[in-house]
């Protein structure tokens, strides 16, 4: 239950690009979430996770999609898969409206 991510993604303020890779620890510590979190949502592959040198690392880019589950689970006391299905769908709403205003702006 992956999802399309942005080339950058704003988070608080912060812009991260496909070139930065966090470990789980540092996710964990970013998203506010215990390691054991992180990592029962990699299990449960809700949370997709990239390997390099033996080492499973994250994509900066997943941090809002980490902490719009986390939120979701927590507001709506919901399974990480459900949670993950309506963060799918946030995003998937999010990509069609840029993509109308960008259609809307063309000539």
């Amino acid at each position: 239950m992956m999802s399309r991510n942005d080339d950058t993604t704003a988070d608080a303020g912060a812009t991260w690009t496909d070139a930065e890779w966090l470990s789980i620890e540092e996710m964990a510590r970013v998203c506010c979430m215990s390691t054991d979190w992180i990592l029962r949502r990699i299990e449960d592959e809700v949370i997709d996770v990239h390997w390099q040198d033996g080492r499973r690392l994250l994509s900066s880019r997943m941090v809002w999609r980490v902490r719009r589950i986390a939120e979701i689970e927590r507001q709506f006391d919901a399974d990480p898969h459900l949670a993950a299905l309506v963060t799918d769908l946030i995003e998937e709403v999010h990509d069609l409206r840029r993509h109308l205003a960008l259609r809307d702006e063309r000539p």
